[in-house]
Protein backbone atom coordinates (compact mmCIF):
# COMPACT_ATOMS: atom_id res chain seq x y z
CA UNK A 1 0.00 0.00 0.00
CA UNK A 2 2.75 1.84 0.91
CA UNK A 3 4.29 1.84 -2.52
CA UNK A 4 1.16 2.35 -4.50
CA UNK A 5 0.75 5.80 -2.17
CA UNK A 6 4.23 6.39 -3.25
CA UNK A 7 3.61 5.97 -7.14
CA UNK A 8 0.75 8.12 -7.02
CA UNK A 9 2.06 10.83 -5.32
CA UNK A 10 5.02 10.70 -7.63
CA UNK A 11 2.89 10.69 -10.99
CA UNK A 12 1.07 13.47 -9.58
CA UNK A 13 3.83 15.52 -8.33
CA UNK A 14 5.67 14.67 -11.85
CA UNK A 15 3.13 16.26 -13.60
CA UNK A 16 2.83 18.92 -11.47
CA UNK A 17 6.47 19.52 -12.34
CA UNK A 18 6.09 19.59 -15.97
CA UNK A 19 3.31 22.09 -16.03
CA UNK A 20 4.93 24.14 -13.35
CA UNK A 21 8.68 24.31 -15.57
CA UNK A 22 6.72 25.55 -18.43
CA UNK A 23 5.02 28.12 -16.08
CA UNK A 24 8.18 29.24 -15.68
CA UNK A 25 8.58 30.15 -19.43
CA UNK A 26 4.79 32.10 -19.93
CA UNK A 27 6.16 35.29 -19.89
CA UNK A 28 7.96 34.58 -23.17
CA UNK A 29 5.12 31.99 -24.39
CA UNK A 30 3.37 33.88 -26.30
CA UNK A 31 -0.68 33.40 -25.86
CA UNK A 32 -1.68 31.07 -28.76
CA UNK A 33 1.03 28.31 -27.13
CA UNK A 34 -0.92 26.71 -24.17
CA UNK A 35 -3.18 29.42 -23.42
CA UNK A 36 -4.06 27.53 -19.56
CA UNK A 37 0.12 28.33 -18.79
CA UNK A 38 -0.50 32.12 -18.80
CA UNK A 39 -2.72 30.90 -15.41
CA UNK A 40 -0.36 29.47 -13.61
CA UNK A 41 2.20 31.46 -12.18
CA UNK A 42 -0.45 33.48 -9.92
CA UNK A 43 -0.91 30.29 -8.08
CA UNK A 44 3.04 29.39 -7.29
CA UNK A 45 2.67 30.42 -3.60
CA UNK A 46 -0.41 27.49 -2.82
CA UNK A 47 2.35 25.01 -4.69
CA UNK A 48 4.64 25.90 -2.48
CA UNK A 49 3.38 23.27 0.37
CA UNK A 50 2.96 20.62 -1.86
CA UNK A 51 6.46 20.87 -3.18
CA UNK A 52 7.56 20.47 0.95
CA UNK A 53 5.12 17.81 1.25
CA UNK A 54 7.08 15.79 -1.57
CA UNK A 55 10.29 16.97 -0.63
CA UNK A 56 9.65 15.36 2.81
CA UNK A 57 8.15 13.03 1.46
CA UNK A 58 10.72 11.89 -1.22
CA UNK A 59 13.72 12.22 0.83
CA UNK A 60 12.55 10.26 3.28
CA UNK A 61 12.29 6.72 1.13
CA UNK A 62 14.77 7.91 -1.29
CA UNK A 63 12.65 8.74 -3.71
CA UNK A 64 14.38 9.49 -7.20
CA UNK A 65 12.31 12.39 -7.38
CA UNK A 66 13.75 14.05 -3.83
CA UNK A 67 15.99 16.57 -6.23
CA UNK A 68 13.41 17.17 -8.55
CA UNK A 69 11.20 18.59 -6.22
CA UNK A 70 13.80 20.51 -4.64
CA UNK A 71 13.99 21.88 -8.20
CA UNK A 72 10.29 22.25 -8.31
CA UNK A 73 10.25 24.48 -4.95
CA UNK A 74 13.16 26.90 -6.26
CA UNK A 75 10.78 27.33 -9.59
CA UNK A 76 7.54 28.01 -7.67
CA UNK A 77 9.54 30.07 -5.09
CA UNK A 78 11.19 32.25 -7.77
CA UNK A 79 7.81 32.19 -9.86
CA UNK A 80 6.19 33.79 -6.50
CA UNK A 81 8.50 35.97 -5.56
CA UNK A 82 7.75 38.28 -8.09
CA UNK A 83 4.30 39.26 -6.87
CA UNK A 84 6.65 39.99 -3.04
CA UNK A 85 8.63 43.17 -2.79
CA UNK A 86 9.93 44.64 0.74
CA UNK A 87 11.44 48.25 -0.83
CA UNK A 88 12.35 50.87 1.44
CA UNK A 89 10.02 54.50 0.05
CA UNK A 90 11.93 57.59 -0.60
CA UNK A 91 11.61 60.75 0.48
CA UNK A 92 9.56 62.79 -2.02
CA UNK A 93 10.72 66.60 -3.14
CA UNK A 94 7.85 69.05 -3.40
CA UNK A 95 7.27 68.53 -7.00
CA UNK A 96 7.05 64.85 -7.06
CA UNK A 97 3.77 63.77 -8.78
CA UNK A 98 0.91 61.36 -6.99
CA UNK A 99 -1.21 59.23 -9.14
CA UNK A 100 -3.50 56.86 -8.04
CA UNK A 101 -5.43 54.39 -10.14
CA UNK A 102 -8.50 52.62 -9.09
CA UNK A 103 -11.52 50.06 -10.98
CA UNK A 104 -14.35 51.36 -8.73
CA UNK A 105 -16.49 48.77 -10.32
CA UNK A 106 -19.40 50.78 -11.33
CA UNK A 107 -19.57 52.39 -7.96
CA UNK A 108 -21.61 49.30 -7.50
CA UNK A 109 -24.59 51.19 -8.81
CA UNK A 110 -25.29 52.89 -5.74
CA UNK A 111 -24.44 56.83 -5.48
CA UNK A 112 -23.36 55.87 -1.78
CA UNK A 113 -20.05 54.63 -3.24
CA UNK A 114 -19.21 57.70 -5.28
CA UNK A 115 -18.50 59.33 -1.87
CA UNK A 116 -16.56 56.76 -0.90
CA UNK A 117 -14.30 57.10 -3.60
CA UNK A 118 -14.31 60.98 -3.12
CA UNK A 119 -12.93 60.07 0.70
CA UNK A 120 -10.48 57.45 -0.03
CA UNK A 121 -9.02 59.88 -3.15
CA UNK A 122 -9.21 62.36 -0.67
CA UNK A 123 -6.78 60.58 2.08
CA UNK A 124 -4.29 59.99 -0.76
CA UNK A 125 -4.28 63.38 -2.41
CA UNK A 126 -3.33 62.47 -5.40
CA UNK A 127 -2.26 65.16 -8.03
CA UNK A 128 -3.67 62.49 -10.98
CA UNK A 129 -6.62 59.71 -10.02
CA UNK A 130 -7.39 57.51 -12.98
CA UNK A 131 -10.29 55.14 -12.73
CA UNK A 132 -11.62 52.31 -14.13
CA UNK A 133 -15.29 51.51 -14.90
CA UNK A 134 -16.35 54.46 -14.29
CA UNK A 135 -19.91 55.01 -14.49
CA UNK A 136 -21.49 58.37 -15.70
CA UNK A 137 -24.83 58.49 -14.62
CA UNK A 138 -25.33 58.39 -11.20
CA UNK A 139 -25.68 61.69 -10.13
CA UNK A 140 -28.90 62.53 -12.04
CA UNK A 141 -31.49 61.03 -13.97
CA UNK A 142 -31.59 62.93 -17.09
CA UNK A 143 -27.61 62.98 -17.11
CA UNK A 144 -25.55 63.03 -20.34
CA UNK A 145 -22.11 62.22 -20.72
CA UNK A 146 -21.63 66.20 -21.72
CA UNK A 147 -23.00 67.69 -19.38
CA UNK A 148 -25.70 68.30 -16.29
CA UNK A 149 -24.45 67.10 -12.58
CA UNK A 150 -22.10 64.11 -13.93
CA UNK A 151 -20.17 61.96 -11.84
CA UNK A 152 -17.37 63.32 -13.37
CA UNK A 153 -18.44 66.69 -12.68
CA UNK A 154 -19.44 66.02 -9.25
CA UNK A 155 -15.88 64.21 -8.11
CA UNK A 156 -13.71 66.73 -10.08
CA UNK A 157 -15.26 69.65 -7.43
CA UNK A 158 -15.23 67.33 -4.23
CA UNK A 159 -11.84 66.44 -5.28
CA UNK A 160 -10.92 69.94 -6.37
CA UNK A 161 -9.56 68.43 -9.28
CA UNK A 162 -10.88 71.07 -12.38
CA UNK A 163 -9.17 69.18 -15.33
CA UNK A 164 -11.01 65.99 -16.18
CA UNK A 165 -12.01 63.43 -19.06
CA UNK A 166 -14.12 60.76 -19.44
CA UNK A 167 -13.61 58.15 -22.39
CA UNK A 168 -16.13 56.74 -23.52
CA UNK A 169 -17.84 55.91 -27.26
CA UNK A 170 -20.78 57.00 -27.47
CA UNK A 171 -23.49 54.58 -26.66
CA UNK A 172 -21.64 53.54 -23.49
CA UNK A 173 -21.63 55.31 -19.99
CA UNK A 174 -19.18 53.31 -18.65
CA UNK A 175 -15.76 53.88 -19.59
CA UNK A 176 -12.13 55.07 -18.44
CA UNK A 177 -11.94 58.80 -16.40
CA UNK A 178 -8.75 60.76 -15.69
CA UNK A 179 -8.70 63.60 -12.95
CA UNK A 180 -5.92 66.28 -12.81
CA UNK A 181 -4.99 69.21 -10.68
CA UNK A 182 -3.12 69.73 -13.78
CA UNK A 183 -4.34 71.44 -16.53
CA UNK A 184 -4.84 68.61 -19.91
CA UNK A 185 -3.41 69.70 -22.95
CA UNK A 186 -4.11 66.93 -25.17
CA UNK A 187 -6.05 63.51 -25.14
CA UNK A 188 -5.39 60.58 -27.27
CA UNK A 189 -6.49 57.21 -26.79
CA UNK A 190 -4.79 53.77 -26.91
CA UNK A 191 -7.80 52.17 -27.82
CA UNK A 192 -11.30 52.22 -28.60
CA UNK A 193 -13.88 49.50 -28.95
CA UNK A 194 -17.76 49.67 -29.63
CA UNK A 195 -18.30 46.28 -28.05
CA UNK A 196 -16.12 46.74 -24.65
CA UNK A 197 -16.27 49.38 -22.32
CA UNK A 198 -12.70 48.76 -21.51
CA UNK A 199 -10.44 51.81 -22.70
CA UNK A 200 -7.27 53.16 -22.72
CA UNK A 201 -6.57 56.91 -22.84
CA UNK A 202 -3.28 58.82 -22.51
CA UNK A 203 -3.22 62.41 -21.47
CA UNK A 204 -0.56 65.41 -21.68
CA UNK A 205 -0.17 66.89 -18.24
CA UNK A 206 0.77 70.72 -17.88
CA UNK A 207 2.79 70.36 -14.85
CA UNK A 208 4.65 73.61 -13.16
CA UNK A 209 7.93 71.62 -14.17
CA UNK A 210 6.76 70.60 -17.75
CA UNK A 211 4.86 68.28 -19.86
CA UNK A 212 4.34 64.78 -18.71
CA UNK A 213 2.16 61.79 -20.05
CA UNK A 214 -0.17 59.72 -17.93
CA UNK A 215 -1.99 56.56 -19.49
CA UNK A 216 -4.82 55.02 -18.29
CA UNK A 217 -5.71 51.34 -19.38
CA UNK A 218 -8.19 48.73 -19.08
CA UNK A 219 -7.43 45.70 -20.37
CA UNK A 220 -10.47 43.13 -21.11
CA UNK A 221 -11.88 41.34 -18.51
CA UNK A 222 -12.18 37.82 -18.22
CA UNK A 223 -15.17 37.72 -16.05
CA UNK A 224 -14.60 34.79 -14.07
CA UNK A 225 -17.97 35.85 -11.85
CA UNK A 226 -19.95 35.09 -15.17
CA UNK A 227 -18.66 31.32 -15.05
CA UNK A 228 -20.42 31.28 -11.94
CA UNK A 229 -24.26 30.35 -14.11
CA UNK A 230 -22.35 26.85 -15.31
CA UNK A 231 -23.40 24.29 -13.22
CA UNK A 232 -20.09 21.72 -13.21
CA UNK A 233 -16.89 22.01 -12.56
CA UNK A 234 -16.50 20.46 -16.49
CA UNK A 235 -18.73 23.44 -17.59
CA UNK A 236 -16.81 25.97 -15.48
CA UNK A 237 -13.85 24.69 -16.81
CA UNK A 238 -14.69 24.42 -20.90
CA UNK A 239 -16.43 27.44 -20.39
CA UNK A 240 -13.16 29.58 -18.74
CA UNK A 241 -10.97 27.73 -21.49
CA UNK A 242 -12.67 29.19 -24.39
CA UNK A 243 -12.97 32.36 -23.13
CA UNK A 244 -9.15 32.50 -21.87
CA UNK A 245 -8.44 32.16 -25.87
CA UNK A 246 -10.62 34.76 -27.04
CA UNK A 247 -9.93 37.59 -23.90
CA UNK A 248 -5.71 36.66 -24.22
CA UNK A 249 -5.97 37.41 -28.09
CA UNK A 250 -7.95 40.74 -27.48
CA UNK A 251 -5.48 41.66 -24.57
CA UNK A 252 -2.10 40.75 -27.44
CA UNK A 253 -4.16 43.06 -29.69
CA UNK A 254 -4.46 45.92 -26.83
CA UNK A 255 -0.58 45.98 -26.29
CA UNK A 256 0.09 46.04 -29.38
CA UNK A 257 -2.31 49.73 -29.85
CA UNK A 258 -0.78 50.66 -26.81
CA UNK A 259 2.42 50.49 -27.56
CA UNK A 260 1.48 51.53 -31.01
CA UNK A 261 1.36 55.43 -29.08
CA UNK A 262 3.71 55.27 -25.79
CA UNK A 263 6.39 54.04 -28.08
CA UNK A 264 6.64 57.58 -29.81
CA UNK A 265 5.32 59.75 -26.74
CA UNK A 266 7.81 62.46 -26.18
CA UNK A 267 7.31 63.47 -22.38
CA UNK A 268 8.05 61.47 -19.29
CA UNK A 269 4.98 58.95 -19.04
CA UNK A 270 3.47 57.06 -16.43
CA UNK A 271 0.95 54.03 -17.60
CA UNK A 272 -1.64 53.17 -15.03
CA UNK A 273 -4.29 51.01 -14.57
CA UNK A 274 -5.96 47.65 -14.65
CA UNK A 275 -4.60 45.33 -16.88
CA UNK A 276 -6.44 42.22 -16.00
CA UNK A 277 -2.61 40.09 -16.51
CA UNK A 278 -0.59 39.37 -14.29
CA UNK A 279 2.74 40.22 -13.25
CA UNK A 280 4.32 36.84 -14.40
CA UNK A 281 2.33 36.23 -17.75
CA UNK A 282 3.23 37.18 -21.58
CA UNK A 283 0.41 39.69 -21.56
CA UNK A 284 2.25 41.85 -18.73
CA UNK A 285 5.31 40.92 -20.31
CA UNK A 286 4.91 42.48 -23.70
CA UNK A 287 2.94 45.41 -22.17
CA UNK A 288 5.89 46.50 -19.94
CA UNK A 289 8.44 46.62 -22.63
CA UNK A 290 10.78 49.63 -22.52
CA UNK A 291 8.66 50.44 -18.89
CA UNK A 292 9.79 50.18 -15.41
CA UNK A 293 7.64 48.67 -12.75
CA UNK A 294 6.92 50.69 -9.84
CA UNK A 295 5.75 48.01 -7.48
CA UNK A 296 9.58 46.01 -8.31
CA UNK A 297 11.03 49.18 -7.35
CA UNK A 298 9.36 50.48 -4.23
CA UNK A 299 6.47 48.04 -3.48
CA UNK A 300 6.23 46.41 -0.12
CA UNK A 301 4.63 43.00 0.84
CA UNK A 302 2.38 41.46 -1.28
CA UNK A 303 1.35 43.05 -5.15
CA UNK A 304 -2.43 41.41 -4.57
CA UNK A 305 -4.99 43.89 -6.31
CA UNK A 306 -7.69 41.64 -6.95
CA UNK A 307 -8.54 39.61 -3.30
CA UNK A 308 -10.00 36.33 -3.89
CA UNK A 309 -9.73 34.50 -1.00
CA UNK A 310 -8.06 35.16 2.75
CA UNK A 311 -6.05 37.98 1.63
CA UNK A 312 -4.63 36.03 -1.34
CA UNK A 313 -5.53 37.01 -4.80
CA UNK A 314 -3.89 38.25 -8.09
CA UNK A 315 -1.49 41.01 -9.10
CA UNK A 316 -3.29 42.56 -12.05
CA UNK A 317 -3.32 45.87 -11.58
CA UNK A 318 0.36 48.20 -12.35
CA UNK A 319 1.69 51.35 -12.73
CA UNK A 320 4.85 51.36 -14.87
CA UNK A 321 6.44 54.25 -16.06
CA UNK A 322 9.74 55.36 -18.97
CA UNK A 323 12.86 55.75 -17.73
CA UNK A 324 13.02 59.22 -17.09
CA UNK A 325 10.55 58.91 -14.60
CA UNK A 326 11.99 57.75 -10.82
CA UNK A 327 8.92 55.75 -8.56
CA UNK A 328 9.56 57.00 -5.17
CA UNK A 329 7.01 55.50 -3.24
CA UNK A 330 3.96 52.09 -4.45
CA UNK A 331 1.24 51.13 -2.28
CA UNK A 332 -1.39 49.07 -2.62
CA UNK A 333 -4.40 51.05 -0.90
CA UNK A 334 -7.48 48.07 0.36
CA UNK A 335 -11.07 49.70 -0.34
CA UNK A 336 -14.02 48.55 1.11
CA UNK A 337 -16.32 48.11 -2.16
CA UNK A 338 -14.77 47.54 -5.00
CA UNK A 339 -13.59 44.01 -6.27
CA UNK A 340 -10.24 45.65 -7.07
CA UNK A 341 -7.80 47.65 -4.89
CA UNK A 342 -6.75 51.22 -5.90
CA UNK A 343 -2.83 51.72 -6.31
CA UNK A 344 -1.10 54.64 -5.35
CA UNK A 345 2.72 56.19 -7.09
CA UNK A 346 4.76 58.91 -6.02
CA UNK A 347 7.07 60.12 -8.90
CA UNK A 348 10.27 62.65 -9.54
CA UNK A 349 10.00 63.32 -12.77
CA UNK A 350 13.73 63.39 -14.08
CA UNK A 351 13.88 65.93 -17.05
CA UNK A 352 17.19 65.96 -19.17
CA UNK A 353 18.14 62.79 -18.11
Amino acid sequence: MKKIFLFLVAFLYLLLFIVNTIGLFSPYLHVSFFPIIQFISPFQLLFLPIHLFCIVLFFKNKHTFRYLSLIGFGVSLFIASKDLQLSIPTAAPDNAVTVMSYNVQNFRFEKKYIDSVVLIAKSVNPDVLCVQEFRMNLMGIKEQMGGGETTRNYIAEKLEMPYHAFTGVGTHIVGTAIFSKFPIEHIDTCFMSSIQTNSGVIVTLLTPEGKIGVANLHLPSYRISSLNKKHTWQEKLEAFSHKADSVLAVQKEKVILTHNVIDKYEYPLIVVGDMNAPAYTYIFHQLSKGLENSFEEKGVGFGWTYPLWRGFGLHIDHQLHTPNVKALNFQIIPVPFSDHYATMGIYDIQRGK
